[in-house]
């Protein structure tokens, strides 16, 4: 429990200080499942918590592949007024979490399992809708670190990119 307890304790600690909304924010790209809970300070400065989930099934004849990955990450980004209620963002974001992987075969299962850790620079915009509700997107390059159980993934390093469109809404 206190695993769980202490993230919530510093986001409501680092936001009691000078925050000006609280939002609830969901990623609608089809590579991208994330849920964030961006914080708006004052200065242009948006703190992005963000949990991941996502799936992935294939079936190809007699054999099935399932990949899970759920993770979590921190985000800090500075965003600007382009043009009244256009906003232009950039910054970054670090996360953690599992990839797992089972293939079965018509002869016997494979599983295999990774931790990975990234550091994911990225700019966007997002355009505000009124005060309450906003989307947009954003790019990037993800840079992470992936070590498993199994030879292919002892210790990998992968560069990558990446999109998203998102929708939030702020209280």
């Amino acid at each position: 429990m206190k695993r769980f307890a202490l993230p919530f304790l510093t986001l409501a600690c680092a936001a009691s200080l000078s925050a000006a909304d609280y939002g609830l924010g969901f990623s609608v790209a089809n590579d991208s499942n994330a849920i964030t809970a961006p914080i708006r300070l004052q200065g242009g400065i948006v703190l992005e918590p963000s949990v991941v989930f996502a799936t992935s099934n294939e079936h190809d004849g007699s054999e099935k592949y399932k990949q899970t990955t759920f993770g979590a990450g921190f985000g800090v980004f500075k965003h600007k007024e382009v043009v009244q209620s256009l906003e232009f963002f950039y910054g970054g974001t670090l996360s953690a979490g599992r990839y797992t992987y089972k293939d079965e075969y018509t002869s016997g299962t494979d599983k295999e399992s990774a931790n990975y850790i990234a550091l994911e620079p990225a700019i966007g915009l997002e355009y505000n809708i009124n005060k309450k509700i906003s989307f947009g997107g954003k790019a990037g390059v993800s840079f992470q670190h992936v070590h498993g159980n199994d030879y292919r993934y002892d210790q990998l390093n992968q560069v990558s990119t990446f999109s998203s469109l998102f929708v939030r809404m702020y209280f």
